[in-house]
């Protein structure tokens, strides 16, 4: 625009220019000669003129001049807002992505400088005192390398290696074979070091990896995790802290977390893979077991999460953002009624799509709270112990991960959990126990609303059994009771056997594991029966364990003809874990 206006200005000078000049009164010397006048005075007349046409040339210079500076005024003054309006909606507009890649750059810089901080205290510790050397090896107790190792004080290294050989026959997710085999690993280093009697630093590295799996092996984020860092975080610890007495510690940075029984928070011990968070989280710790927990985290996002690179292992950095946030508070006492503990908790959950320039990470907007309250008596001696543990839970959340789904759905939904359980008191520590579970699924896909409920980051083995390539059941759209018998002869062995039987709360809502869902309700909702056992010897406790298991699943009506069934029948998973601990 401002060449084709310059274009036509200078059009607009030539013309004006070109029509001066050829004016038709201007006399010439020959018109002159030939009227009769004397050659000097015309030259004294053409003199006078030409002064009067410069005169008049400079007046005319001036004004378009001062019309020029006029326009200028002009134009600056229009164009001055809208620049102001453009650079002002710019600044809005980029101001959030500053803001992310600036907290992004922070969060980076304080995980590594918390793991260069770790290496310098391991180099800083070996100045310090020698831990004086230890007794022989005595298997009776677990061997650490500070036992074996004439370290320094500060420093204290552990860590864990497991090995599984897990296989399925009679797969129940379609879209896979209908047998599978696989073998899963995971190392876990860890390194602290005392800086004084109040601080410390904590590192850990995971690598968790499969063997033999191929496109019939339903890859997940919860199989692989190739090299990551799983925590990396400051610990402050005081007594009697602003007066409260008890304990207070503070941990911040990436960290694992678990509250309770970690049915919505808790680190991962069957799974191959552990969540992690980074954040400030709070524990104190009074009289009598009495704890006040509190957190505020972002959940790590474990990546890859493509099949094709979990199959290769692939070593990618995982990552925080502020597109998913979680949090939550709780309040235990045990000192109430030796028949009754209780625990409040409270957790809010929140998300949103990932920005398109990092994992574009599309989700369901979840925005949740869940309020639970759980009361218990402990297991011991020869007496009857329970647990019943309920939660609510509501707010928004969309149906899908569809970026085209962009409609807001209410949100209402629960959760309970019942067990009772009996004690013999013999020298096989026997228990018998019956459970209960009970998790709402969504009543109408079509009425707008959202009631199925959300387990949030909670482990599902204790209660629904082996997970692995397995993992048939979570706290969602789930009802059944159970029965369990475990013994433990000796602190080397220990074992179980369970029976539980599933159904769908409701009908036209999916069985999430599976990925199978009836719009109709016309499949019924019966999904099957589990048995399932757990055996574990610990030939060195606490450095050598193996593990074997199973899980048999009869299929039900609901697994054999909802749309999309597999098909194959009854489905069999096998396992035996070797984990290694130093």
């Amino acid at each position: 625009m401002n060449r084709h206006k310059g274009g036509h200005k200078e059009q607009g000078v030539a013309f004006r220019s070109g029509h001066r000049s050829g004016h038709k009164g201007r006399p010439t010397a020959a018109g002159t000669r030939q009227a009769g006048v004397p050659q000097t005075g015309v030259r004294q007349i053409g003199a006078r003129q030409a002064g009067a046409r410069q005169i008049g040339a400079r007046q005319t210079g001036a004004r378009q001049t001062g019309a020029r500076q006029i326009g200028a005024q002009a134009v600056r003054q229009r164009t001055r807002p809208g620049v102001r309006t453009a650079l002002s909606g710019g600044m809005v507009a980029v101001l959030p992505t500053l803001l992310l890649a600036t907290f992004r750059t922070i969060l980076r810089m304080f995980l590594w400088g918390v793991l260069w901080a770790i290496l310098w205290a391991i180099l800083w510790a070996g100045t310090g005192p020698v831990r004086a050397q230890t007794a022989p090896f005595d298997e009776s107790r677990p061997q650490r390398p500070d036992d074996t190792v004439q370290g320094p004080e500060r420093l204290s290294l552990s860590g864990s290696h497991r090995t599984r050989f897990q296989m399925l026959d009679g797969q129940f997710r379609p879209g896979f074979g209908d047998g599978d085999h696989s073998m899963a690993f995971v190392t876990l280093l860890r390194a602290d070091v005392r800086l004084g009697k109040r601080f410390s630093l904590t590192a850990e590295i995971e690598d968790a990896r499969q063997a033999l799996a191929d496109g019939s092996t339903p890859l997940e984020t919860t199989n692989v995790n190739a090299l990551a860092l799983l925590q990396a975080n400051l610990r402050y610890t005081a007594d009697d802290l602003f007066g409260l007495g008890g304990r207070t510690r503070l941990t911040l940075g990436r960290q694992t977390l678990g509250i309770g029984r970690r049915r919505f928070v808790g680190r991962q011990v069957f799974r191959n893979t552990i969540q992690n968070f980074t954040g400030l989280d709070i524990l104190w710790r009074g009289r009598g077991g009495r704890r006040v927990h509190g957190f505020y985290t972002l959940p790590v996002i474990i990546r890859p999460d493509a099949p094709e690179r979990l199959l290769d292992n692939d070593i990618v950095f995982d990552r925080e953002s502020l597109d998913l946030q979680f949090w939550g508070l709780a309040l235990t006492d045990p000192t109430v009624s030796r028949h009754a503990h209780y625990e409040l908790a409270v957790f809010g959950l929140h998300e949103r799509d990932g920005a398109p320039d990092k994992a574009h990470r599309q989700t369901e907007n979840r925005q949740l709270y869940t309020a639970s309250l759980r009361l218990w008596r402990p297991h011991a001696g020869r007496h009857v112990d329970y647990e019943l543990h309920g939660a609510v839970q509501f707010g928004e959340q969309r149906a899908s991960d569809d970026p085209q789904d962009r409609r807001d759905l209410d949100h209402s939904a629960h959760y309970v959990h019942g067990e009772i359980g009996y004690s013999f008191g013999d020298g096989w520590q026997t228990r018998l126990m019956l459970q209960y579970d009970h998790a709402s699924g969504d009543r109408d896909p079509e009425d707008g609303n959202s009631n199925r409920f959300d387990s949030l980051f909670g482990p599902r083995r204790p209660e629904f059994g082996p997970t692995g390539t397995y993992g048939a059941f979570n706290r969602s759209n789930i009802t059944g009771p159970g029965i369990r018998l475990s013994i433990a002869p000796s602190r080397r062995l220990d074992g179980f056997v369970g029976y539980r039987a599933f159904w769908l709360d409701e009908r036209r809502d999916e069985w999430g594991p599976a990925d199978l869902q009836d719009r109709q309700g016309r499949s019924g909702t019966f999904l099957g029966h589990q048995i399932q056992g757990r055996l574990r010897w610990r030939p060195f406790p606490g450095n050598l364990m193996v593990e074997t298991g199973f899980a048999h699943l009869v299929d039900g009506g609901f697994a054999r003809r909802a749309p999309g069934a597999t098909g194959f029948g009854d489905t069999t998973y096998l396992y035996t874990d070797v984990t290694f601990s130093f």
